[in-house]
């Protein structure tokens, strides 16, 4: 299985590489209390990893066990220390896709 992990920092520039990275993908993702080891499991299809990624962890919509723990834990945009959540995305089916399209250009 593969995964693609970001530290969850509130800048600009986290928000567009998740944008860019996960642009096509969908799969599996967690939310990954760094602090507590508690986590969040969900899914986004094709196109909707950026938009869980930004309202889970920067506009605080959705889940709102999610909201709770980044209220409490999250780093504030003057906070220097290292991030405390992580956005983990499984990419099992993604690859696996992708082989089989390639396979089949082949």
């Amino acid at each position: 299985m593969y995964m693609m992990i970001y530290l969850i920092h509130k800048s600009l520039r986290c928000k567009n590489k998740v944008l860019n990275e996960t642009r096509e993908l969908a799969a599996i993702y967690f939310i990954l209390n760094k602090i507590t080891l508690d986590y969040y499991i969900g899914s986004a299809s094709t196109g909707r990893f950026h938009s869980r990624f930004v309202n889970h962890l920067f506009y605080m919509t959705g889940s709102k066990i999610v909201k709770n723990a980044v209220k409490k834990y999250a780093v504030g945009s003057k906070f220097r220390g290292p991030p405390s959540f992580a956005f983990i995305i499984l990419l099992r089916n993604y690859l696996k896709k992708k082989l089989q399209e390639k396979i089949i250009r082949n």
